[in-house]
């Protein structure tokens, strides 16, 4: 959720999608966190968390990288759904299986320390970079490809 106001700021205005293609992109890739919700315990059941935690951990940020090259034309909205539903996914599988193993780890005089910690070091950290990330110049963000790229209609 961090992402949504860049996203939204890049998919309207840079990507040129309208406001129920928006939408789209914030609601169907839902579907891809409650389909990991689904299977998370399944697949730590048979691969384990030692495998799980590290691969869906990795592949959670990966999905972010391609964000920047997201082509202008009629692809344009199936891409950013299959990306934002493959983050959703394995930020989904990753999250329960985590959380499971840190209070696994942590002893339980203190688990509800770390809980609390946990919580309010995540509503600290989560305004403070979302609002840092706004508020970058523009020079910073890579130029979008609609300049070069005909409208296709929209």
């Amino acid at each position: 959720m961090a992402t949504n106001p860049i996203l939204a700021l890049f998919v309207v205005r840079d990507l040129g999608l309208s406001a129920w293609e928006y939408g789209l992109v914030l609601g169907v890739p839902c579907l891809g966190g409650m389909l990991a919700g689904m299977l998370s315990y399944r697949l730590v059941r048979r691969w384990g968390r030692d495998r799980v935690l590290p691969s869906t951990g990795l592949v959670r940020v990966v999905w972010l990288l391609p964000l920047t090259a997201v082509p202008v034309g009629p692809a344009t909205l199936a891409v950013i759904l299959t990306l934002q539903f493959g983050l959703l996914f394995t930020t989904k599988l990753f999250n329960p299986t985590f959380a499971s193993t840190r209070m696994t780890v942590t002893p339980a005089d203190r688990i509800s320390s770390v809980v609390g910690s946990w919580a309010a070091t995540t509503r600290l950290v989560h305004p403070i970079t979302t609002g840092r990330s706004a508020s970058w110049p523009r020079s910073w963000v890579p130029a979008p490809h609609s300049q070069s790229v005909p409208d296709w209609g929209r």
